[in-house]
């Protein structure tokens, strides 16, 4: 298990198929990226 702690303007590329998960420890403004489009996300 590799833990990341992410400061502001730092990005995190995950690839797919991936299990992984996310805590935001501070308020944070997060954008969820995916392509090709995800259709469970339309």
């Amino acid at each position: 298990r590799d833990t990341k702690i992410l400061m502001p303007g730092d990005i995190a590329i995950i690839p797919s198929n991936v299990p992984h998960s996310g805590k935001a420890i501070k308020k944070t403004n997060a954008i969820d990226v995916f392509y090709p489009v995800r259709q469970d996300y339309v």
